[in-house]
C-alpha cells in the first residue's frame, strides 16, 4: 500500500492531537494540562490545514488559542487561596440570583 506525504502528515497530526487530548484529561497539574490543551488545539488546526481548510485553521488558532490563554489567566487568578475562590463563587452566585430576581420582577417578555 502506497502512503502519500499528505496522508502521512494527516495521520501524524491526528495522532498528536489525540495524544494531547488524552494528556489534558489525565494530568493532575493544571498548567501542564493547559499546555497540552493548546497543543491539541494546534493539532486540530493542523488537521484543518491538511484538509485545505485554511480559514478554519486560522479561526481555530485565534479563538481557541485565546481561550487557552484566558484559562491560564483564570488559573492564576483563582489559585491564590481557597478563601478567595469561595468569596468569588459567592459573589458570582449572588450576582446571578440578583439578575434572576430582577428579571422575574420585570416580567418575562
Amino acid at each position: 500500500m502506497h502512503i502519500t506525504l499528505h496522508q502521512f502528515a494527516f495521520a501524524a497530526v491526528a495522532l498528536l492531537t489525540i495524544g494531547s487530548a488524552i494528556m489534558v484529561v489525565t494530568l493532575r497539574n493544571i498548567f501542564h494540562s493547559l499546555l497540552f490543551l493548546a497543543l491539541a488545539f494546534l493539532g486540530v488546526a493542523g488537521v484543518y490545514l491538511t484538509l485545505s481548510a485554511d480559514f478554519m485553521a486560522a479561526a481555530q488558532v485565534l479563538v481557541y488559542g485565546g481561550m487557552a490563554l484566558a484559562a491560564g489567566r483564570m488559573r492564576g487568578w483563582l489559585a491564590g487561596s481557597a478563601g478567595a475562590q469561595v468569596a468569588t463563587g459567592r459573589a458570582v452566585g449572588a450576582l446571578l440570583m440578583l439578575t434572576a430576581a430582577w428579571t422575574l420582577a420585570q416580567g418575562w417578555r
